[in-house]
C-alpha cells in the first residue's frame, strides 16, 4: 500500500548552507516527528529556507531548502509559494508556525503553535521601529496563519488561551498535544548529596532570564552553604570577561559545558523566560531524571507543573526566585518529594501517548480534507 505524503514547512533545521547546527534540538524533534508520521502511514519530507540544497534527515526522509529573498514582517512568502507549488498535491501540509502559513496554505493543512507570536520574536530589534499600522498588519498575518489551515495543534494550553481570547472565532480550530521527553545521554546514577544545585542551561542572555538567575545566585549562596549554582548555557564573547570576573568573586557558582548527569540528584532546573532552553522535550526529560522545574508562568512549561507538588511556578521579575530556592533547600524531604513527583509526571508524557495524540489529529485532518 502506498503511503500518504506529508510535507512539513519549517524555518530552520539545518544552517542556510546545509551544515548541522550546534543546537540539534530541532533536528532531533524533526526525526522523532518523521518517525511518528511514518507510523501513522505518511512519508515525510521537510522544507526550509536556505541556499537551495537537498539533504537526507533520515533514510527516505529528505530536507529541501529554498532561498527566500522577500522576508516580510516575519513571513517568508517566497518559501511559502515554493512549498505550495511543490507540495500542493500532497495529502497533508504542516506549517511549523502561523506566519509560515501566510499568505496561502495547501489543502488538508495543519499549523503548529509552539509559542505566542510577537513582532520582537520574529523580527528582533527591527520590531522596535514598526508603526501601529505595521503591528496591526503583523497580527493580521498571524490571524490568517491560524484561520486558514484546517487545524491548529498547540503544544501549550497558554498558547490556546491567548489565541482564542484574541480571536474568539478560532476556538474550534485547536487541538492540544503536549510534547514528550527528549532522549538524554546515559548518565551515572544521581547521587546529588545534601547540597542543592540550581541549574541554568539557557544561553546567558537577558531574554532567557540570566540576570534573574545571577541575582538569585548572589542572594542564595551568600545565605546558604548547602546550595550551588551551575550555568551551562552558551555565553556570547562580549559578556565572557564580565562573567569570568563575576564568577571569580563567588563561591559555589560555576560556568561549564553541559554534562550527562546534570539532571540527576534532584536539581532545580531554572526555566525563567517561558521560551528557549530547556524547551518542553528537554524539560520533560529533566523531570524524568528527577529534576525539579522552576518555571515562569509564561510559556508551556508551567503546563507540566502543579506548584509545590512536582515543581515550582515563580515570577522572577517579582523577586520570587531566590526565596523559592531557599525554601526547597531548607526542606530536604520536600525536595525529595518534588523530585519523585516530577519523575511520575514525566512518565505520563510518554512518546507512545504523543504518537497516539498525533494519530488522532492526523485522522481528523484527513477526514476534514476528504483525503
Amino acid at each position: 500500500m502506498l503511503k500518504k505524503k506529508a510535507a512539513v514547512l519549517v524555518r530552520k533545521l539545518y544552517e542556510r548552507n546545509g551544515s548541522v547546527p550546534d543546537d540539534g534540538y530541532e533536528l532531533e524533534w524533526a526525526a522523532a516527528f518523521s518517525a511518528c508520521l511514518e507510523r501513522a502511514g505518511y512519508s515525510a519530507e521537510w522544507w526550509q529556507e536556505g541556499e537551495t540544497w537537498t539533504r537526507e534527515l533520515l533514510p527516505g526522509v529528505t530536507v529541501h531548502s529554498v532561498t527566500d529573498g522577500t522576508p516580510s514582517m516575519g513571513t517568508l512568502p517566497g518559501l511559502n509559494q515554493a512549498f505550495w507549488e511543490n507540495c500542493g498535491s500532497y495529502t497533508l501540509g504542516i506549517y511549523a508556525d502561523p506566519l509560515l502559513a501566510y499568505p496561502q496554505v495547501t489543502d488538508g493543512s495543519i499549523v503548529l503553535l509552539g509559542d505566542i507570536p510577537t513582532p520582537a520574536g520574529f523580527m528582533g530589534p527591527a520590531a522596535d521601529s514598526l508603526t501601529r499600522e505595521q503591528q496591526e498588519e503583523f497580527y493580521r498575518r498571524v490571524f490568517m496563519g491560524l484561520a486558514c489551515p484546517g487545524l491548529v495543534v498547540a503544544s501549550g494550553l497558554h498558547y490556546i488561551q491567548w489565541a482564542i481570547s484574541t480571536w474568539h472565532g478560532l476556538s474550534h480550530k485547536f487541538s492540544y498535544i503536549p510534547d514528550c521527553p527528549a532522549p538524554l545521554p546515559a548518565a551515572p546514577g544521581g547521587a546529588g548529596g545534601d547540597r542543592l544545585r540550581a541549574l541554568f542551561s539557557a544561553p546567558l542572555l537577558p531574554r532567557h532570564g540570566v540576570s534573574d538567575a545571577m541575582r538569585a545566585a548572589d542572594v542564595v549562596t551568600a545565605r546558604r552553604q548547602d546550595t550551588e549554582f551551575v550555568f551551562t548555557g552558551w555565553a556570547p564573547p562580549s559578556i565572557r570577561p564580565h562573567l569570568q570576573r563575576w564568577l571569580a568573586t563567588r563561591e559555589r557558582v560555576y560556568w561549564r559545558p553541559p554534562a550527562p548527569g546534570d539532571f540527576d540528584g534532584g536539581p532545580l532546573v531554572l526555566c525563567l523566560a517561558g521560551t528557549g532552553p530547556p524547551r518542553a522535550r528537554e524539560a520533560l526529560a529533566a523531570m524524568g531524571r528527577g529534576g525539579i522545574l522552576v518555571a515562569s508562568p509564561r510559556g508551556s512549561l508551567a503546563d507540566f507543573i502543579i506548584d509545590g507538588h512536582n515543581g515550582l511556578v515563580v515570577n522572577p521579575a517579582a523577586g520570587e526566585l531566590a526565596p523559592a530556592i531557599e525554601r526547597v533547600a531548607a526542606r530536604p524531604s520536600w525536595r525529595r518529594s518534588l523530585s519523585h513527583n516530577a519523575r511520575l509526571t514525566a512518565a505520563s508524557y510518554s512518546q507512545q501517548r504523543w504518537e497516539e495524540n498525533w494519530a488522532r489529529v492526523l485522522e481528523q485532518a484527513r477526514m476534514t480534507s476528504g483525503g
